[in-house]
């Protein structure tokens, strides 16, 4: 352990910052410093105050108090633009990409090439775009309108938009959220090049994994307040998570059910277009059944298929809920039957920003609790209340917009409105995308809770510890099909690796696919 990179290579420091949102003090006499030509990881539960940092040192807040030194010279940020014109760049966690624009239009917003009179070069900036996605090396056609894009292209794009300044420092807040292993090595490969030159990495990522494997030093924050800095190479994955959430963390994946019910869902041929191609599926009461496979690979598709969620694209084939027809034709059908979906994008489809916490948990179930179209929001409080305290989620009051909540916090938001609303299907799509360590385990539990009420889950996510240490049953997708299905304590995370990233098509159609 180490009291924190000093020395003449100092190449950012931040004293004795403070900042306050009304009551709430997000941040509290953080002292935080990095050097040059290293990674600095920043690690701390949703709401810790990384985030708030970050953006202090990229100018988009001013603190209440403090002082920020780049290469030794005391400087005051106004707004962004002054924090990029000393080399700082900053990747958001949430994506500030304009949908419709194209990818080369997003990479280089607000700092457009122009000719020599004041037009865009339009030949320059597809140019210069091109440059920065070969350096990621990123397959995404210029033209290409983000909207299109899918939720790791989006984060990829937003990576570029991020280098195209060729900053000094850049700060990553969760980069690899949204993106598999090939796309994260390639990223990763890019920090090493960076560090190479002399320049300084901020890596803020929940995957602490991650962040042992590219850091150099790792500073902790809990509740505002720096808790210590150590070397990456001299503190343990457990000493790191006791001081990020101030305990020792149990068990982090709980017990399986021991008893699963009856059938509750049927999936025979289900086709949505290219991306789902006959899918046969079932899924019982008590079950957690986890989805695996690359992204691209169907499942998300299939995920939004069952929840009515894409109303341009009809789903056919054979599903039934309790050995009845359920319609898929609309979000209002499905909801109405007990189902709930929990998006991999949050604030895009998951919530509504601009409203409270009280109407976005209680917005899912008005049609259940409405008296000739009337809303008691009495009844509406008090069930918003009891969740709120159910998910211990953090909020001052109910009426707090939600866009003002951490991540985590918004996240258990989404899974609040799930809870208020009777619903008997949870379809959770990267349910804990973007959350700490601390919170993933809460939402561990309260997935492997519900399952033992005799509910049902069918979830997806990127990362395999999670889907084969949650789930009761995996299923493997790949190409749009489920390839094989498996219990989860009888196959490992490689050979379910071995399983997305090797077999060939001819293969899947010529013979079983086992796990030995």
């Amino acid at each position: 352990m180490t009291s924190g990179p000093q020395g003449d290579r100092i190449a950012l420091e931040m004293r004795s910052v403070k900042k306050a949102f009304g009551n709430m003090l997000a941040l509290e006499d953080v002292s935080f410093s990095c050097r040059y030509g290293e990674v600095q990881g920043l690690v701390g539960e949703n709401g810790a105050g990384k985030s708030t940092l970050m953006k202090i040192l990229a100018g988009e807040l001013q603190p209440d108090e403090g002082m920020i030194f780049i290469k030794g010279e005391r400087v005051e940020f106004k707004n962004p633009r002054q924090a990029r014109e000393k080399g700082i760049s900053l990747i958001h966690q949430e994506f500030s990409l304009v949908p419709y624009l194209t990818v080369a239009e997003n990479i280089f917003l607000g700092s457009e090439p122009r000719n020599r009179l004041g037009l865009i070069d339009s030949r320059s900036l597809h140019r210069r775009s091109r440059e920065i996605l070969d350096q990621l090396q990123i397959d995404l056609e210029l033209e290409a309108v983000v909207a299109s894009l899918s939720l790791a292209q989006k984060q990829l794009v937003e990576i570029a938009k991020s280098l195209q300044t060729d900053p000094q420092i850049l700060i990553m807040d969760e980069p690899t959220a949204a993106l598999e292993r090939p796309e994260i090595e390639n990223l990763f490969a890019l920090i090493s090049r960076i560090k190479a030159q002399g320049r300084t990495v901020v890596f803020i990522s929940h995957r602490l994994e991650e962040v042992f494997e590219i850091t150099d030093h790792i500073s902790v924050l809990r509740n505002g307040q720096v808790i210590g800095t150590f070397a990456s190479s001299g503190v343990t994955k457990d000493e790191l998570i006791e001081a990020i959430i101030g305990r020792k963390l149990g068990q982090f994946f709980p017990p399986k059910s021991k008893a699963i019910g009856r059938e509750l869902l049927r999936l025979k041929g289900l086709i949505r277009d290219s991306s789902v191609r006959g899918v046969d599926l079932s899924l019982r009461g008590g079950e957690i059944l986890g989805l695996a496979g690359l992204e691209g690979q169907g499942q998300h598709v299939l995920l939004r298929a069952l929840f009515g969620a894409d109303l341009s694209v009809k789903a056919d084939g054979e599903v039934t809920l309790n050995d009845q027809p359920l319609d898929l034709s609309h979000p209002r059908c499905t909801i109405m039957s007990g189902l709930g979906y929990v998006p991999g994008d949050r604030q895009a489809e998951g919530l509504i920003l601009n409203l409270s916490v009280a109407d976005n948990i209680s917005l899912p179930g008005l049609a259940k609790r409405t008296n000739c179209g009337l809303i008691c929001r009495a009844d509406e409080a008090g069930l918003a209340q009891s969740e709120v305290k159910t998910l211990a989620i953090k909020v001052s009051s109910l009426d707090t917009p939600v866009k003002t909540l951490s991540g985590g916090n918004q996240q258990k938001v989404v899974l609040a409105k799930w809870l208020a609303s009777d619903t008997d299907i949870f379809i959770l799509d990267e349910p804990t995308r973007g959350v700490d360590i601390g919170t993933r385990a809460e939402i561990y539990g309260l997935m492997r809770e519900l399952a033992n009420q005799g509910k049902a889950i069918v979830m997806s996510s990127r990362d395999l510890d999670e889907v084969i240490g949650m789930s009761d049953r995996v299923a493997v997708v790949y190409r749009g099909k489920i390839i094989r299905e498996y219990e989860a304590d009888s196959c490992s995370k490689e050979h379910i690796l071995d399983i997305i990233t090797r077999v060939p098509e001819e293969e899947i159609r010529g013979r079983d696919l086992g796990c030995d």
